[in-house]
């Protein structure tokens, strides 16, 4: 499943969608973080952050766009 049906699946209501897109890409998100970042409670304090907002945002998805560029 592609990123965008997973985003459309997410705003539909299906948490597990976010689920997957967490798992897919947190990894990437923490690694880029701690290349530009030196503190570790800074790191994860902007990790979560990431996904704090993308959650409050969600609404605002347009799936002409990447979700993750």
């Amino acid at each position: 499943m592609t990123d965008e049906e997973l985003m459309v699946r997410y705003l539909e209501g299906d948490d597990s969608a976010f689920e997957l897109l967490y798992q897919k890409h947190s990894g990437k998100i923490y690694a880029y973080l701690r290349k530009k970042l030196k503190s570790p409670e800074e790191i994860e304090e902007l990790f979560q952050a990431s996904f704090l907002k993308f959650h409050k945002s969600r609404g605002k998805y347009d799936p002409k766009y990447a979700v993750l560029q």
